[in-house]
């Protein structure tokens, strides 16, 4: 019984196939990842710090630092379980871009009525960004931490 010989294909018919995969490979690369809502507001609140420090700059120079930063004891305390029980430190005006933005830290009592720790936070003129043990998490809590890291620093 005769087997007929084992024939490789011939060079030329596999180019065709190899060139196809290949292309295939190079352009599944090209491809864009998809898009993270979570970095898009990332990006898209660092991108507005200077016109919030812009803003700040000019609400002090129409009434005065102290008038300012009172004002941001005041909003800060607003979003405090107890806000008579504020206690503030460290409050201050950062130089950011040629702009301002009010730092510093506040220590305020919990719904069981003790004082909790110092917490730093971020204000400009429509916003506070307050952070605390509940913010150790990822998500929008650690774009929150990334900004106020970045304005104020590490205090």
């Amino acid at each position: 019984m005769k087997t007929a010989p084992h024939r490789l294909p011939a060079p030329h018919r596999l180019i065709p196939s190899f060139l196809i995969m290949a292309l295939g490979l190079a352009l599944s690369a090209c491809a864009a990842p998809p898009r993270d809502p979570l970095n898009d507001y990332a990006w898209e609140r660092l991108e507005r710090l200077p016109k919030d420090a812009a803003e700040v700059a000019a609400a002090v120079a129409a009434s005065s630092r102290e008038a300012f930063l009172e004002s941001t004891k005041l909003r800060v305390s607003d979003v405090l379980k107890d806000p008579e029980s504020a206690r503030f430190r460290k409050l201050r005006l950062v130089d950011y871009k040629g702009g301002l933005l009010a730092c510093g830290e506040v220590n305020a009592k919990n719904s069981y009525g003790g004082y909790v720790g110092f917490s730093q936070f971020m204000a400009a003129n429509n916003y506070v960004i307050l952070l605390g043990e509940s913010n150790a998490r990822a998500g929008l809590s650690g774009v929150d931490m990334s900004l106020v890291s970045t304005v104020c620093g590490n205090q």
